[in-house]
């Protein structure tokens, strides 16, 4: 047996053997010096190894010749071999890195002392290794190793699992956000493709008018085909052209029902409708955002814990939304982010509310003890104001502009009860000055008010001395003198309904489509559940809407690009559009 016999201040040599043990890339470079340079071979068989010089030189010629052998076969490959080995360990090490502790650096099992446990942060150790690793440490200088997050030994989990494998899925993820992506352009894509026919469509249709128009007009005529031609252009044959609200769709927007309110946001395009949550686990109400070009995905948002009774839009642009709630909050929420923005509790509970919609700094709510509370955004914590008007919920508010153009000039909200209505003057930022408007006797259910007018419509139940329901409107006037003040109400219209009129819904007041000046009063009618339409250009009702299933709500105008418009109505589970044609 033959054995190398190194010299104990030969450092290079056991520089060497490190080096092979680590079986790094260096080592093998090292070896190759080292087996240059090696120690005298001395053979341990023999009693005297220094005997035969002939047989020591020839042993030493093979072994020279075998050296020599040795580096030719590293030399003809030297690349494979170096390739192969940086490789095989790196592969271990990839494989080993995830099933060791980081402690120990020992394998996990799972049984036993060094089963698989985890902290809570998710680091994984081997549990006897990190639970002698908390041990010894005391208070806050017990953390996760790799994190040096505050850990304990009772935040120790074992973990049930025969081998750990991380799946990386990152181009899966990236892929997902992706798709998400593409589906929202598409969406996007898709509504402003019905955008463009819509607008399309109206425009061929007011083309085609035109054609034939100038047809008309454009045809040689006799002195008495003149005439005949002059009186069926004649704006009292143009008026036999139906001009009225058709029938288009209906959304559903709760099968339980308790659907109340709605707003619509000129500025977005946006109609909201308030409805409880069908989810067991978070009850409430919320809203469901319904998009006018795409009215197939709504949108629901949870805000209140209790009903909404009052939706409102600044339409300042700014997508602001305030809802009044039974739960006595008063929310301002964000309908670009779906996020509450503000939140003021009340005493009360709120059943109405209106935005300033010339300075939005300021809102105001009703609530249930008959006061008028005006808050400021600026002031998070309470309202800054309150007036009281009666001893009785509010029901309706409705936010006055300035005027200068306009008889009633007046600045201020009009606030309606159940027994009464009233106009707060706010003659400054500072200063609300209540007057009790002199209107007909009964109990008031909705309040509406048109600022291009300046008309507001009342809507009373029906009574014993008026069997029917009236829908009344008024115009306003603020005299105020040194030695008196009073605002005065004239009425100009006056609209029966049914004799039934258990529901508070609401009515609405609004600028005729097709005739300039003039106003529309829609009105909902429970004991044959349609909506009557009167003008107050005829002062008589134009259209009956065909028979819900439920009777109707609420009304809002929607207004689409391209001059479409649109009449909203919201039972108590659905919600149908009606076009004006």
């Amino acid at each position: 047996m033959q054995f190398y016999l190194p010299d104990f201040d030969d450092f290079e040599y056991w520089d060497y053997v490190d080096q092979l043990i680590a079986g790094s890339r260096q080592g093998q470079i090292m070896s190759q010096r080292s087996l240059n340079q090696r120690p005298t071979l001395v053979d341990l068989t023999d009693e005297d190894p220094y005997h035969n010089s002939d047989e020591e030189d020839t042993d030493q010629g093979s072994d020279t010749e075998t050296e020599e052998d040795q580096d030719d076969n590293q030399q003809e490959d030297p690349q494979t071999t170096n390739d192969q080995q940086p490789q095989a360990s790196a592969g271990k090490s990839t494989e080993s890195d995830g099933d060791i502790c980081s402690i120990c650096f020992e394998p996990f099992s799972n049984s036993g002392d060094h089963r698989l446990s985890c902290l809570k942060c998710g680091h994984l150790f081997g549990f006897e290794c990190i639970a002698k690793w908390l041990n010894g440490k005391k208070g806050s200088s017990a953390k996760c190793p790799q994190c040096n997050a505050l850990a304990k030994k009772s935040d120790i989990r074992v973990l049930f699992a025969k081998s750990i494998k991380v799946v990386d899925t990152t181009e899966r993820d990236r892929a997902v956000d992706d798709c998400k992506r593409e589906r929202m352009l598409r969406l996007a894509a898709e509504q402003n493709v019905e955008q463009l026919k819509l607008i399309n469509r109206e425009y061929a249709k007011r083309l085609a008018q035109c054609d034939e128009r100038n047809a008309g007009r454009q045809e040689p005529q006799s002195a008495c085909s003149s005439t005949r031609n002059l009186y069926e252009n004649s704006p009292k044959k143009a008026k036999l052209i139906p001009t009225n609200y058709q029938y288009k769709t209906t959304v559903q927007i709760s099968q339980q029902g308790n659907c109340r309110v709605m707003a619509f946001d000129t500025c977005t395009g946006t109609l909201l409708v308030s409805k409880p949550s069908q989810n067991r686990l978070f009850p409430g109400f919320g809203i469901v955002k319904i998009s006018s070009l795409d009215v197939r995905n709504p949108f629901f948002l949870k805000l209140h814990n209790k009903d909404i009774r009052d939706l409102k839009f600044n339409q300042r642009g700014d997508n602001l939304l305030l809802s009044a709630s039974l739960d006595k909050t008063v929310k301002v929420t964000s309908t670009l982010t779906d996020n509450v923005v503000q939140t003021y509790k009340c005493d009360f509970p709120v059943w109405s509310c209106a935005w300033n919609t010339v300075d939005t700094n300021y809102i105001y709510a009703g609530v249930t003890n008959g006061s008028c509370l005006i808050f400021d955004v600026r002031n998070t914590s309470e309202y800054v104001h309150a007036v009281q008007v009666g001893n009785c919920p509010v029901v309706s508010l409705a936010y006055v502009p300035h005027d200068q153009t306009s008889s009633f000039r007046a600045t201020g909200i009009l606030a309606g009860t159940l027994k009464s209505c009233h106009f707060i003057n706010n003659a400054n930022v500072s200063e609300f000055i209540p007057y009790q408007l002199e209107l007909a006797e009964g109990s008031l259910t909705s309040l509406s008010f048109d600022p291009l007018s300046r008309h507001c419509l009342v809507s009373y139940r029906p009574s014993q001395s008026m069997p029917k329901t009236r829908h009344m409107v008024y115009e306003l006037s603020l005299k105020e003198n040194e030695s008196e003040r009073s605002c005065e109400c004239k009425m100009l219209h006056c609209f029966y309904g049914s004799n039934v009129h258990k529901l508070l819904s609401r009515s609405l007041l609004y600028p005729h489509p097709g005739v300039a000046g003039k106003s529309i009063v829609c009105a909902g009618d429970e004991s044959t559940k349609t909506i009557k339409l009167w003008s107050t250009e005829s002062n008589a009702e134009i259209q009956t809407l065909p028979s819900l299933s439920q009777p109707p709500l609420d009304f809002t105008i929607v207004a689409v690009p391209g001059n479409l418009h649109y009449l909203a109505a919201l039972t108590d589970q659905n919600m149908m559009y009606y076009q004006w044609q």
